[in-house]
């Protein structure tokens, strides 16, 4: 009888720290989660951001942005990654705000000129 109230309490002592556990864990899933969206919240509308800052400094329709932005992306790759840069033109945009974006990570002067 002795014996069986430390066994209890060890058994009682390992489910609550479990528990705990499992708790915490969920926890930080949650913020990571929480965080990534956030991040490709933000990615998001930074991308519109440049979108509308192209459409303002032409004076020009979504369409025509789109295609100011590819122009730029295409100076700054391969001669044969420029069917591709057509490509996410006409089915992928936000790929191509991306890709502008990260573009002007390297060439912050550039801007104006797209």
């Amino acid at each position: 009888m002795i014996t069986a109230y430390p066994a209890r309490r060890n058994f009682i002592l390992l489910s609550l720290a479990m528990i705990f556990f499992v708790v915490v864990l969920f926890r930080i899933r949650h913020e990571q989660r929480m965080r990534a969206e956030e991040h490709i919240r933000a990615r998001a509308e930074s991308g519109q951001a440049l979108l509308l800052y192209v459409q303002q400094q032409h004076q020009s329709s979504e369409e025509v942005a789109y295609q100011y932005i590819a122009d730029f992306v295409k100076k700054h790759v391969a001669p044969g990654e420029q069917a591709a840069i057509d490509s996410l033109l006409e089915q992928d945009r936000q790929s191509l705000l991306e890709l502008a974006q990260s573009l002007l990570r390297f060439f912050p002067w550039e801007l104006d000129e797209i």
